[in-house]
């Protein structure tokens, strides 16, 4: 009976959410999604970092949109973010606001947001952590596209896990998965300087690619 009443409760906890994201939405006719839900975010930072940080970073998405009806769709990303970090790569918050513009179909879209991305992680050596990754996040629309909502403010939430691999001090390999919005994998590459990252979004019907620059950084206690 208790496992019989936890499996009604994540069937009521995920009608609830897409209930309420369906809730932004209009019609039953077409149906569309805002922009910010199509798009990667820039990959600034590594989720276990050991300092607090600052970095910018942009990015390219492309593919076959969300909305019911088949359309393509490309959107520019560029993000400016920091991360609040402990010590010993447990606890991070990463937090970066965004700005955003591209097309879906014929129509085009803006707009600006911030996405808190809270992380929770295992070390498992110096090298190596697990991490638990997830995204809180909101934006604003403008633009053509934007007027099939009449409400222009749309939240986004998103949890999964990940792994990150310190190569060195200076080198950083992470990948994560996650899910809800937006749903994706994501793969980074990252150094003290610069990083690149790579994603495919929705198991393959978008794909990202994009760069970061670290423009300072706590100095590392010893």
């Amino acid at each position: 009976m208790r496992q019989r009443g936890q499996a009604m409760g994540w069937r009521l906890l995920v009608i609830v959410l897409l209930s309420g994201v369906v809730l932004w939405l209009p019609g039953c006719s077409t149906v569309r999604w805002p922009a910010f839900y199509h798009l990667e975010r820039p990959f600034l930072l590594s989720p276990d970092h050991d300092r607090d940080a600052w970095a910018v970073g942009a990015n390219l998405s492309a593919g076959e949109s969300l909305n019911s009806e088949a359309q393509r769709f490309t959107g520019v990303s560029a993000g400016a973010g920091y991360c609040l970090s402990s010590r010993h790569r447990i606890l991070a918050l990463r937090a970066m606001a965004m700005a955003y513009g591209g097309g879906i179909g014929e129509e085009a879209y803006g707009g600006i947001g911030i996405v808190q991305e809270p992380s929770l992680n295992l070390p498992l050596t110096r090298w190596i952590s697990l991490n638990v990754v997830s995204e809180i996040g909101v934006a604003y629309e403008f633009g053509p596209y934007a007027r099939y909502f009449s409400n222009r403010l749309f939240p986004s939430l998103g949890l999964g896990g990940g792994i990150t691999l310190h190569f060195s001090p200076q080198s950083h390999l992470a990948a994560d998965c996650r899910l809800l919005v937006p749903f994706s994998v994501r793969l980074a590459y990252l150094t003290d300087t610069w990083g690149v990252h790579v994603s495919t979004l929705r198991w393959g019907s978008a794909w990202s690619i994009g760069t970061s620059y670290l423009l300072g950084q706590e100095t590392l206690t010893r």
